[in-house]
């Protein structure tokens, strides 16, 4: 694959705070409805009290490397690019909910209004253009990094 572009993500734990606002970047960007997401920050507690602390994971896409979504979809809507973003096609997408079921991470979700399913694509509008993801320019803590594998930097 050499000279094409194949994207990656990272996202530094240690970093996130916790504020939501890649949550809510992405649902600006996308008009995603209330209810619904295409990432958001999980609270995890953790010990046993009074030895308790308090961390975040947040969840996205992980735009697989072999996607079961992709395997299981019966009219082709998911797929996955050459530069490893996993799509889906609104206008073959039947809203069958074949590739919500099986994806191990539960980051799919039907559109409540358009009956399609819906997820991060790591912004390709946005990255397929140079630009970041919508979610990664409002971390203001840079927990998250988004670039070309093969890119050193």
């Amino acid at each position: 694959m050499a000279g094409k572009t194949r994207f990656g993500f990272l996202v530094d734990l240690r970093r996130c705070i916790g504020c939501q606002s890649c949550s809510i970047a992405c649902k600006q960007e996308w008009n995603v409805p209330v209810g619904r997401y295409r990432c958001w920050v999980k609270q995890v507690a953790k010990g046993v009290f009074p030895d308790t602390r308090k961390s975040f994971l947040p969840v996205l896409c992980n735009n697989c490397e072999n996607p079961i979504c992709v395997t299981v979809c019966p009219v082709l809507a998911s797929y996955r690019k050459p530069n490893g973003i996993v799509e889906i096609d609104p206008h073959k997408c039947i809203g069958c909910r074949y590739c919500m079921a099986s994806c191990p991470y539960g980051v799919r979700y039907l559109h409540p209004d358009l009956k399609i399913v819906q997820k991060c694509n790591w912004c390709a509008h946005r990255t397929e253009n140079g630009l970041q993801p919508a979610c990664v320019d409002a971390c203001p803590a840079s927990a998250r990094i988004f670039g070309d594998l093969e890119d050193p930097e």
